[in-house]
């Protein structure tokens, strides 16, 4: 991290290219705090008081110089804020505020103004996409077929690879991500887009694929080096981004977010591929921030790759003459081409009549990966676990060298492609060690699903301590057997991986001790946590302590997180000392530099009556980046009745360049009476550079019914530039029935970049008769939106009597596919929706079935919104199946409700379960819902489990196991309860 002011500039004024010179200077500050995600600072701004409202995609246009801030209060906070993380030489607030208003006055001379682009990074990554070779790439190989000269078959183009084109030629770094099911093309499609930039741009792009010595190594070395024009290629991007060791998956992620912000490394593309499932673990899981914020945030893209051709694709395959694709058509599924040529048919062949020995590995190899082992499986957990998937007899028959018979059944290529269970061989210049295999996608999503309700047996656990030898993926495999119930599994795992440095299975042993009761062992392996440094132990050991009624180490444990700057500890800690204990604890604090401590310490001295003391560590809380609080201290001592106190701190906020100061001032002269001095404290507020304040007067004007007052207000507001109060005049003044002038202030606002109220100055114009300027305002919009949402304005273009101009944009919205139709359909009603849902059907949308499903069960017709509900079933969307659930149930037909989810929850999706056995439960079937929980715990569904132990869902006690109720040890492999653990 940057040391000194140097990292965000030293420049003594705006210059005269203030918003180029605004965007480097935050862009700066930015990389100086580190880089933090855009959830950090949105979660950031909601929690001032009062909330800032910050949106991701105005952040990376800020940042990138397509945009300027348009309220001040957002740049003090990300001002403050980033400068207190970045640990910098604080630059003065008027400082930037000065400059934040000449960026603003030029932005609104001239709109439009970009960022010097960088040089390109030297020593590139990457090779030109001509000489890449597919299937180094991991593309699959298709299968071998008479006739034919091998290589890969000529490539049909489906619905997904136009948006993928789309994106791609956008000019800008993009990352997309294409999720879909095992063998579905997804490989392919990325290759193919490679090679379409390759022929468009010949020998300018490169492409470049980290995986030596690991891949999330690789990446993470190399990052530094990638320049302009290259393709990042994230063939199966769970292994980058969820590696056994999490914090690794973050920084990677980090880094990936980093390159595609930086202007002067693109365009890039990141091209990345995921099963279903690991794109809803990445971007629900709470410690994946920076993932989250990477596949879902600004210049992030996600394709859904369908599993089944469509039938013009399909056509289009057949007009292909490959012999391939005629095998594929003829042998296999039309629908499920490219899984007929990955092989999957062959390898569930040969899955399903496997000898014992040879099933009993491909089973143990599903059951580690589904557990979270990584793809390399070792040779010593088939050695040591695979005994235990073979049954009393069918060991007896094994020969000694059974083990070496299996393997090579599953290394056996089926038809061109891998075999079910093959090994990896170490790339020249690796090091050599114990043989890992890796078990085929196909087969090991079909397992996932197939064994997902599967315990596996005491030898898989007995090994997992002794055949694998990482603590991280021994403490994520303690994590399942935990979510399973089988706590003292779980206990034993993280006594294994702790006793070899790793510090999370520390503090998981102690949420595991403290879950069965044992709150002196949970305390005890909370301290091992921290001696080992994982100083999240701190806080999960001061809140146990507290809990247990040890008020002296829990101030201890606290003090010691206090002592990291760890901002929960600090507020743990003035929570448990008495008030003066606090004060003093906050000041040794504050004298260490944890800057966080002067906000704690405002409402301690305040309280204690120590008034000069308050102010002045309110002013120290305003440098560390809370902007806010000297607005909070003014607000404390108004309840307390000092309205003169109130205003000297608001004063003293004002002084100090506070967004929001001066607010206090006016509202208290305005519920006084003197709305002349209201105005006057506003517009000093706007001179000080924050018009937010005339914005808010405008609104208090409003709500207390003096609509004279408020158009006064705004139409200050909008003097200083403030875009919103230009929305607000225009809508008062409307309101007061000067329709020519709210066209005057809603025309001012669009122009001045507030897009949203384009809407209202369309209103006014056709109101006003002036249908021409309306669709003037109408295309000018159009032409600003991006494509993906330009049909919006299909319906504003028909208002205003422009209908070609509404049928040009509806074919072009059509041309997008099925989503942008449904979504046109959402604004129509009666036969003009169902025409669209059943263009949008025709083209495959499941989501277009269930909308019309949606129609005929409210008209009345139940079995013909179940016939299209089943419809959708069958091409793949499971949420149908739930949604034909909810109509049986509705109709009281509570078997066949439960029958829906019950092949909901066979395929995969284990939240069914709970509907499940709430309707057992209701029909009577009481063994049957027990048996249900069971498989709950058995799948290690812990929301669906939770749910059932608070009892948020309907069944009888004694269907919970009796180890698994608040307090129990859990249960044994055989399901049986446990003794506590040891």
């Amino acid at each position: 991290m940057p040391s000194s002011a140097s990292a965000v500039g030293a420049g003594s004024g705006p210059g005269p290219d203030a918003a180029a010179r605004f965007a480097a200077e935050l862009a700066a500050l930015y990389r100086a705090a580190d880089r933090p995600s855009y959830a950090t600072l949105v979660g950031q701004a909601a929690a001032q008081r009062p909330p800032v409202r910050i949106r991701p995609q105005r952040l990376s246009d800020w940042l990138t110089g397509k945009a300027v801030p348009a309220e001040p209060r957002v740049v003090a906070f990300l001002v403050g804020w980033l400068q207190q993380q970045a640990g910098l030489p604080r630059r003065d607030l008027q400082w930037w505020r000065d400059l934040h208003q000449a960026a603003r006055r030029q932005r609104q001379a001239n709109r439009g103004g970009r960022p010097a682009r960088a040089a390109p990074v030297a020593d590139r990554a990457g090779d030109p996409i001509g000489e890449c070779d597919p299937l180094a790439l991991e593309v699959h190989p298709a299968v071998e077929v008479a006739g034919c000269d091998g290589g890969l078959p000529p490539y049909v183009l489906r619905a997904h690879d136009a948006r993928l084109r789309k994106e791609a030629l956008a000019g800008q770094s993009r990352l997309i991500t294409l999720v879909g099911g095992s063998s579905t093309g997804k490989t392919r499609a990325c290759w193919e887009l490679a090679r379409h930039l390759d022929q468009g741009m010949p020998d300018r792009w490169r492409l470049w694929h980290p995986y030596d010595p690991t891949r999330p190594e690789a990446v993470l070395a190399g990052l530094d080096r990638v320049g302009p024009h290259t393709v990042v290629w994230l063939n199966e991007a769970q292994l980058y981004l969820a590696p056994a060791d999490a914090s690794l998956g973050e920084r990677i992620a980090a880094g990936l977010r980093a390159l595609l912000r930086e202007p002067g490394r693109g365009p890039v593309l990141i091209l990345a591929t995921l099963w279903p499932e690991y794109w809803a673990a990445l971007t629900a899981r709470p410690g994946n921030a920076q993932a989250v914020d990477l596949l879902t945030g600004p210049g992030a893209i996600c394709v859904d790759v369908p599993e089944r051709f469509t039938a013009e694709a399909v056509a289009e395959a057949r007009r292909s003459g490959d012999p391939r694709w005629r095998d594929a058509l003829q042998r296999g599924d039309p629908g499920r081409i490219t899984q007929y040529f990955a092989g999957a048919p062959e390898l569930l062949r040969r899955y399903r009549t496997a000898p014992p020995a040879a099933r009993a590995v491909i089973e143990l190899a599903i059951d580690a990966r589904r557990l979270g082992h990584p793809p390399g499986l070792p040779h010593a957990l088939f050695e040591q676990a695979g005994p235990g998937y073979l049954d009393d007899q069918e060991w007896d028959a094994q020969p000694d060298d059974w083990l070496d018979h299996a393997l090579a059944y599953n290394a056996q290529g089926c038809r061109g492609t891998r075999g079910p269970l093959t090994r990896v061989r170490a790339r020249p210049g690796q090091p050599a060690g114990p043989p890992v295999y890796r078990l085929a996608d196909y087969l090991e999503q079909l397992g996932r699903l197939e064994r997902s309700a599967v315990y596996p047996p005491a030898s898989f656990w007995d090994s997992a301590g002794t055949a694998i030898t990482d603590p991280g993926t021994v403490t994520k495999l303690a994590r399942e057997a935990s979510d399973r119930g089988r706590f003292r599994r779980a206990a034993t795992l993280l006594r294994w991986a702790a006793g070899r440095g790793h510090a999370e299975a520390w503090a998981q042993l102690a949420e595991l001790r403290e879950r069965v009761g044992d709150r002196d062992g949970a305390v005890a392996a909370a301290r091992e946590a921290l001696k080992v440094g994982h100083t999240t132990g701190l806080i999960v050991l001061t809140d146990l302590l507290k809990r247990a009624g040890d008020r002296d180490g829990a101030i201890e444990g606290a003090r010691a997180a206090a002592e990291y700057g760890d901002p929960t500890g600090l507020r743990l800690l003035a929570g448990l000392l008495d008030r003066d204990g606090a004060i003093a604890a906050m000041r040794a604090a504050v004298a260490a530099g944890h800057t966080d401590a002067s906000a704690l310490l405002v409402p301690l001295l305040e309280q204690a009556g120590d008034r000069d003391g308050a102010i002045a560590a309110a002013c120290a809380a305003v440098d560390a980046g809370h902007i806010y609080k000297l607005s909070e201290l003014a607000e404390m001592r108004l309840r307390d009745g000092d309205r003169d106190g109130a205003v000297a701190v608001d004063r003293e906020a004002a002084n100090r360049g506070c967004p929001d100061a001066l607010w206090l001032s006016t509202r208290l002269r305005e519920e006084a009476g003197d709305h002349d001095g209201a105005m006057a404290a506003a517009r000093e507020a706007a001179d000080r550079g924050d018009p937010g304040v005339l914005g808010r007067l405008t609104d208090m004007r409003t709500q207390l019914g003096d609509p004279a007052g408020a158009i006064a207000a705004a139409r200050a507001a909008a003097g200083y530039g403030h875009t919103d109060s230009q929305r607000r005049l225009a809508w008062l003044l409307e309101q007061s029935g000067d329709l020519d002038g709210a066209v005057v202030a809603a025309r001012a606002a669009v122009d001045g970049g507030h897009d949203e109220s384009t809407p209202l100055l369309v209103g006014l114009l056709l109101r006003s008769g002036d249908s021409e300027a309306a669709i003037a305002a109408i295309r000018a919009a159009v032409d600003r939106s991006d494509p993906d949402w330009r049909w919006r304005w299909i319906e504003w273009l028909q208002r205003a009597g422009d209908h070609d101009g509404a049928e040009a944009l509806f074919r072009e919205a059509a041309s997008l596919g099925s989503r942008v139709l449904v979504d046109l359909a959402e604004l129509r009603e009666g036969d003009d929706a169902v025409a669209l849902y059943r263009q949008a059907a025709s083209m495959g949308s499941t989501q277009a079935l269930c909308k019309l499903a949606e129609l005929r069960g409210h008209a009345g017709d139940h079995e013909g919104a179940a016939t299209l509900y089943r419809e959708a079933a069958d091409c793949g969307d499971t949420g149908a199946l739930m949604k034909l659930a909810d109509l049986r149930a509705q109709a009281g037909d509570l078997g066949s409700a439960a029958a829906a989810c019950r092949e909901v929850a066979d395929l995969g999706y284990t939240q069914a379960l709970g509907a499940l056995i709430e309707l057992r439960t209701r029909t009577g079937d009481h063994d049957g819902a027990a048996a249900a929980v069971r498989e709950v715990i058995d799948r290690g569904d812990a929301i669906t489990f939770t749910q059932l132990q608070w009892g948020m869902l309907e069944v009888r006690p004694d269907a919970i196991p009796a180890g698994m109720k608040f307090g129990g040890h859990g249960l044994n492999d055989d399901g049986m309860p446990a003794e506590a653990i040891e």
